[in-house]
């Protein structure tokens, strides 16, 4: 895990300055905690929105209807959120997500992030300004390269996040899976590749495929590693 903490931290510096050098006619630089909220606020995501948050405030986790990200949901956006482990304790913290996962949202957890980050459709890049005073405003990428980087920075750190103890019991299949299924999951652990799993199942490699996308979506995992970490943490792995 330490291995895994180091190489996202130098993922994420390395990430960092290239997004805070790219040319300018690429970038948006909005001064001020006011007008950067009233620019994030701009922002109308038509697919989906990956985000880093920070913040672990007692009044960060309000009444779901005054939520700004509401009616981004209630018209089928997508959300991913990161956030500090420290936001586990904030009051009324598991009802906001509760909330969340109404709509689907995925949602996980992790003891340090780099800075504020929001990936809006695959298009565009919200940071702040400096990491270490958000009151100085925030920085909007629009080129692909940043919009690439930026989300090669958020899976690696959603890919060691771990699911609130408080939603692991909502998130659980209610179903067991079949025994066809347990021997897909003890082969992805052993880091058998498609083609591997399906010569050892006696399936083709769509078969293999549909399985993984069926069970992947099933517990909420973005690819073959966060699958395998699902698995075992659900005990689907013997």
């Amino acid at each position: 895990m330490r291995r895994d903490e180091a190489e996202a931290e130098l993922l994420a510096q390395r990430d960092t300055d290239l997004l805070r050098h790219k040319h300018a006619q690429d970038i948006e630089i909005i001064e001020g905690r006011e007008k950067a909220h009233e620019r994030t606020e701009q922002f109308q995501p038509r697919k989906s929105v990956c985000a880093f948050i920070l913040t672990t405030k007692a009044d960060s986790f309000g009444a779901p209807e005054d939520s700004p990200d509401r009616t981004h949901l209630e018209r089928g956006v997508k959300y991913r959120n990161i956030y500090l482990t420290a936001a586990l304790s904030a009051p009324r913290v598991t009802e906001y997500w509760h909330w969340l996962r109404t709509y689907s949202a995925g949602i996980r957890v992790v003891p340090t992030l780099p800075m504020r980050l929001i990936i809006v459709d695959g298009e565009a890049v919200v940071m702040a300004l400096d990491p270490d005073d958000h009151a100085r405003g925030i920085v909007v990428h629009h080129s692909r390269s940043a919009v690439l980087l930026a989300t090669e920075l958020f899976e690696s750190y959603w890919a060691r996040g771990e699911l609130p103890p408080q939603l692991r019991d909502e998130a659980a299949p209610a179903a067991e899976i079949s025994a066809q299924e347990s021997a897909f999951f003890a082969l992805l652990v052993q880091g058998a590749t498609d083609d591997q799993a399906g010569r050892k199942l006696g399936v083709s490699l769509r078969t293999v495929r549909r399985m993984a996308a069926k069970l992947g979506e099933q517990v909420g995992a973005s690819g073959r590693f966060e699958l395998g970490v699902r698995a075992a943490q659900w005990g689907w792995v013997r």
